[in-house]
């Protein structure tokens, strides 16, 4: 095949998606695939649910005092809250159209288990459950520095 031919193949296989997104007829991806096309909706809405567990979490430890043991059931509370929200933005390893979120997804789901295991656990520690304002940053930094 010479160059032009080359060529010509290139810009048709590359112009093909390009013209079908930007008349909004992509293909839809299968039924099974890797692949999790998540709306801009549910994607504010699970974040904001995040948002609202990791604003409790911080008033709850905000004081510096130590916890009453009935609070302990609150903070089991907001972590399950956000597990689920984080379980709505698509199964682990799966690319979606929201590459930065699903990179960091999988490692963010494990510290909040983690935290919540260890609130669980008797005696319960708290620890890891302070930690994970500071676990956002690792998709959010931006986010922050265009706020200073």
């Amino acid at each position: 095949m010479d160059r032009a031919a080359a060529l010509a193949v290139m810009i048709a296989s590359l112009g093909l998606p390009l013209a079908c997104g930007w008349m909004g007829q992509g293909p839809e991806p299968e039924t099974g695939s890797d692949f999790n096309s998540i709306a801009d909706e549910q994607l504010e809405s699970s974040m904001g649910r995040l948002a609202v567990g990791v604003r409790e979490i911080q008033m709850l430890f905000g004081s510096g005092k130590p916890l009453r043991e009935n609070q302990r059931s609150d903070v089991l509370q907001i972590l399950d809250d956000m597990i689920a929200a984080a379980d709505e933005l698509g199964p682990e390893g799966v690319d979606s159209n929201h590459a930065r979120m699903t990179h960091h997804l999988g490692r963010f789901r494990e510290k909040l288990a983690i935290a919540r295991d260890s609130v669980a656990a008797n005696p319960p520690s708290y620890l890891l459950v302070n930690n994970i304002a500071g676990t956002c940053l690792s998709c959010h930094r931006s986010d922050v520095d265009q706020d200073e």
